[in-house]
């Protein structure tokens, strides 16, 4: 699956496209995903399922390079699919594949179908074989166009068909473009933490301010607090590393806080298991360690009031 900031590119299987060629009630079962009274999109009719079914059954090595169903991920009502993307086949012997795209006509003029190509371009070029993406369409089709103009495509003369004209995007340019448009910055890094009891655990970290989601199957759990992300996972630990991490105060995670005194207070009022008490550092600040159920621990630390006012 291809995961972009909205959407979700499902890849075709032999069964949900067969789902599709039975109906709207039967892909909607099979994808997990509403499917609107606008579907499909244009140009994907029953003849191009068929003959993606059957190239799907020319190997293994085809899944992944053909339709894939654009789902927006958080709809009205929950998933809504909302067009169709992908592939036109596995990359040629020179390094070149081929994308397409169609949006169902009620969500047009969002930016979706941007969105898909940039996704499909980012799966493709994370293959170092490929060399280029090419896209074909109509002259008439200006919203197709501006598309793949503003995914950095570039036209370069007549397409495989009578009328139609190819785009093309090198691998060059591509990094080329991705270099100068944006600026590389990490925007999370949490630590992992395996534990006995997901809800136990959520519960505990409740206390220290975090709130949770709905877990993901049951074993997975992420907790934000103030843009900072904690993720859980249910899982076997080794209990001796633990014991052997808490006797030599070897920390977990280490967080800095803006007003170490105050969120000392609230975590103390909240019952959480303070594993060592808000004391000085010899570098001037202020730190406190607490221990979750599961035997992890983490350092709260920051500057006193009194620095911060100086």
């Amino acid at each position: 699956m291809i995961v972009t900031e909205r959407l979700e590119l499902v890849p075709a299987t032999e069964e949900l496209t067969r789902a599709a060629l039975e109906g709207p009630a039967a892909l909607a079962a099979a994808l997990g995903a509403s499917v609107p009274d606008t579907w499909p999109p244009e140009f994907l009719d029953p003849e191009a399922l068929e003959f993606t079914v059957k190239r799907l059954r020319e190997g293994p090595e085809q899944a992944g390079w053909w339709l894939h169903f654009i789902v927006l991920a958080r709809g009205p009502s929950g998933p809504l699919l909302i067009g169709s993307a992908g592939y036109k086949g596995p990359p040629s012997p020179n390094g070149v594949v081929e994308i397409g795209y169609g949006i169902v006509r009620d969500h047009h003029r969002r930016g979706y179908a941007s969105e898909a190509v940039r996704g499909l371009l980012r799966r493709a070029f994370a293959d170092p074989a490929i060399g280029a993406v090419i896209a074909e369409t109509l002259p008439e089709l200006t919203a197709s166009i501006g598309v793949l103009h503003k995914c950095g495509f570039h036209l370069i003369g007549e397409g495989s068909e009578p009328g139609v004209i190819r785009f093309e995007l090198t691998r060059t340019a591509y990094f080329h473009s991705m270099a100068g448009t944006t600026k590389p910055r990490v925007t999370s890094f949490a630590p992992q933490f395996l534990v006995d009891n997901l809800a136990r655990s959520i519960a505990y970290y409740e206390k220290l301010g975090f709130t949770f989601g709905e877990p993901w199957e049951g074993f997975y759990a992420i907790g934000r607090l103030d843009g900072l992300e904690l993720h859980l996972k249910e899982a076997q630990k080794d209990g001796a590393e633990r014991r052997h991490r808490r006797e030599n105060e070897h920390l977990d995670a280490a967080a800095g806080v803006d007003g170490i005194e105050a969120y000392y207070a609230r975590c103390a009022a909240n019952g959480a298991t303070i594993l060592r008490p808000l004391s000085p550092t010899a570098w001037g600040t202020e730190d406190f360690y607490v221990e979750d159920p599961d035997g992890h621990v983490v350092c709260f630390g920051g500057r006193p009031a009194a620095r911060e006012e100086r």
